[in-house]
């Protein structure tokens, strides 16, 4: 056999070896490598090498989306599961996916802008609003609060002079009082809803007030890693390889920790210490603290759109590990719940609900505020008495 015909057969040989070993290197960086502090997890990799495939337009791939003036919100027409993917094996299942987001931007049923003759709710809040946790947008207690309304008023048992009751889910994952403000200003007031549910401070009391770097704006708390641009065309059959993702990926984007939010410290955007974070405790009457002007701004402005309000408490599960050893976080939802029933009972036609953990059983809660299913049914039945109370 021809010498020169063998070292070439060799080379090539070595170099498809060399590929192979590269190849499995990248494997099981990905499959291995699951420490968010050093590199994005195994979900979080598939997430980024998802968007870097995609086309310019395409819109399905993050669960939400930054936006001028409104911070984020849900992507339009997003499908997928409960964070939203599955790992098998090392791979994303694309099994069960579901609509979770309209197309106008919120979780469930699309309900048109212009006021209908259906009795309108608008429900505003951070996850537990959303439903995190609750895989079909059906079963979040917003969804089951407007069956269980509309079968009470088809029956009798509720008398409205409209044709029925409608709920929009506003609820929006880690979504603070500032956002929940923003929110309703600049989307949500057009709905013309009648009645607003409001369910907020948990995302405000994991904002350490006392840090030294507190801003009032909340600028400081919170990056927004959602989207990344998807490389050029003629660069993405990189993407194809395992070993050239983990590489590009692992160089160039290890900064998106997180598959759809990120809670961290803005380190490398510029903001203005404008604030004093000590104002917050020094005047008694709030004047000074974000939490209750956002809260307390944002009722004022739904009553002054001619609708009522009612304004829960924030649960916790003491139950949870993270409730247990954060005391400092327990105190503090304590305060807003303080500020929460002050600030209601400071107006007419705003209704408090204390809604506490012993209102769920136990078994209903599966982390340190949100509830599966069973319990979404029985808030959205609480909630329900009070709108039937509120309104007989």
């Amino acid at each position: 056999m021809n010498k020169k015909y063998l070292l070439t057969t060799g080379r090539i040989l070595f170099v498809i070896l060399i590929i192979i070993l590269l190849e499995l290197i990248g494997y099981f960086g990905i499959y291995f490598n699951s420490n968010n502090s050093l590199f994005p997890s195994n979900l979080n990799y598939y997430n980024i090498k998802k968007m870097l495939k995609a086309d310019a337009n395409n819109q399905n791939i993050s669960r939400y989306l930054t936006q001028p003036y409104l911070n984020y919100i849900p992507n339009p027409g997003y499908k997928g599961n409960y964070y939203m993917e599955v790992l098998r094996n090392g791979y994303v299942s694309e099994e069960k996916k579901i609509q979770q987001h309209n197309i106008d931007g919120y979780r469930g049923n699309r309900i048109p802008v212009e006021k209908s003759e259906k009795f309108r709710i608008l429900c505003i809040g951070g996850s537990t609003t959303y439903g995190t946790g609750v895989l079909n947008p059906e079963n979040t207690f917003s969804a089951q609060l407007e069956k269980l309304l509309n079968k009470w008023h088809n029956s009798g048992e509720l008398i409205l002079s409209t044709s029925g009751v409608e709920v929009i889910n506003a609820g929006l994952e880690a979504g603070n009082s500032a956002e929940e403000l923003m929110q309703y200003l600049f989307k949500y007031r057009y709905f013309k809803p009648d009645m607003v549910v409001l369910h907020s401070a948990g995302n405000d009391a994991m904002i350490d007030y006392t840090d030294k770097e507190f801003q009032a704006d909340y600028t400081h708390s919170k990056r927004l890693d959602f989207n990344i641009d998807p490389l050029p065309s003629q660069s993405k059959w990189m993407m194809k390889s395992n070993f050239l993702s983990f590489v590009i990926i692992y160089f160039f984007y290890s900064d998106f920790n997180s598959s759809d939010l990120h809670f961290s410290r803005p380190e490398k955007q510029q903001f203005a210490h404008w604030f004093d974070h000590e104002l917050i405790y020094s005047d008694t009457s709030f004047y000074y603290h974000p939490f209750y002007q956002n809260h307390h701004k944002l009722i004022q402005a739904i009553l002054s759109d001619s609708a009522s309000v009612i304004n829960l408490s924030f649960a916790l599960n003491p139950e949870d590990e993270f409730v247990k050893t954060h005391s400092d976080y327990v105190e503090r939802v304590n305060e807003f719940n303080n500020i929460i029933e002050n600030s209601t009972a400071k107006f007419n036609n705003a209704h408090f609900l204390n809604y506490q953990y012993d209102s769920i059983p136990g078994e209903y809660w599966f982390d340190d505020c949100h509830l599966n299913t069973q319990g979404h049914s029985i808030k959205s039945k609480m909630i329900a008495r009070k709108i039937k109370a509120i309104l007989k």
